[in-house]
């Protein structure tokens, strides 16, 4: 990959716990005001996720609807989008349990393929959205499920590219 020249300042506007709702009600603020001439979205995560855990996930269709929104009017400003499809819930097959600072969650292995699935389908509406918007597409889940693949033997839920089956540990950074 290319190194980030010195004079490029990166400004981070993730916010933890944010869906697609969530950028909708500030990426004008956030991002477009800014005027910036790069934006790299990654959103998907809790879109997921909340819908099994919190019953206030994302329905399939605000996802691609919302990102098509936010897509398009960044393009019309003339910034480079960059998209990237949403990693891993969980990183083994099978059971699973979730600790986060809120509670720590079981799920059956039924569940953690439904969510999985989930996150397929979401991904390929990120895949969808890059092809349709020529965008430049960084196909993270893609990457994390091979690299997982290839490197938990154990089958662990966490501890290979994320410390709690979500959040990205070093590795997962790099």
């Amino acid at each position: 990959g290319e190194n980030v020249d010195q004079n490029t300042e990166l400004i981070g506007k993730g916010i933890g716990g944010d869906k697609v709702s969530d950028l909708l009600t500030r990426y004008r603020d956030d991002v477009i005001k800014l005027n910036p001439d790069m934006v790299f979205i990654y959103i998907g995560i809790n879109d997921v996720w909340h819908k099994y855990d919190f019953g206030t996930g994302s329905d399939i269709d605000l996802y691609e609807n919302g990102l098509r929104q936010i897509i398009s009017e960044i393009q019309k400003i003339g910034a480079k989008v960059v998209l990237c499809t949403p990693t891993v819930i969980g990183e083994n097959y099978g059971d699973f349990t979730l600790a986060n600072q809120y509670i720590e969650q079981y799920r059956d292995a039924k569940t953690m393929e439904s969510m999985n699935k989930d996150l397929d389908a979401f991904s390929d509406v990120v895949r969808k959205l890059s092809s349709e918007y020529s965008t430049d597409l960084i196909d993270l889940r893609r990457v994390f499920i091979d690299y997982i693949s290839q490197n938990n033997h154990k089958n662990s839920p966490s501890g290979i590219l994320t410390y709690d089956g979500v959040h990205l540990n070093d590795q997962g950074n790099k």
